[in-house]
């Protein structure tokens, strides 16, 4: 019985960190950085398309007026308006994720806690 609560709890926990990861890229989107460059209002750019990750495989919510979509790598380079996402790990950890926005020409760093938050996020135009 105490296996099967354990097997119960380590898929949860996992579920969740998932769910959590996912959030950071709800995070990443909101961040007013980010939202200076995206301009939804503008033809065609009302979806914005990311590249499936480790992070997030499944990805598929409105955020601030935009529709993002995690799609595969070979479909996301056929879309004009996305959002190339780069993950930094340092001892197995993720610490930062670097963005590029080619519409806009902009790149994005994302600094993350020791926990995994969003905690900074810098803008750079090319």
């Amino acid at each position: 019985m105490k296996t099967i609560a354990v097997y119960i709890f380590i898929s949860l926990f996992c579920c969740l960190q998932k769910s959590n990861q996912c959030n950071l890229i709800t995070d990443i989107i909101r961040h007013k950085e980010v939202q200076h460059f995206l301009h939804p209002e503008a033809k065609g750019r009302d979806t914005l398309y990311i590249q499936k990750t480790e992070i997030c495989k499944e990805y598929n919510q409105k955020v601030n007026g935009i529709h993002v979509i995690a799609v595969n790598r070979k479909e996301w380079q056929t879309k004009p308006n996305r959002l190339e996402l780069s993950l930094v790990k340092e001892n197995g950890q993720l610490k930062r994720i670097n963005m590029h926005y080619p519409p806009e020409g902009a790149v994005f760093i994302a600094y993350l806690d020791e926990l995994g938050n969003l905690e900074n996020i810098n803008a750079f135009e090319k």
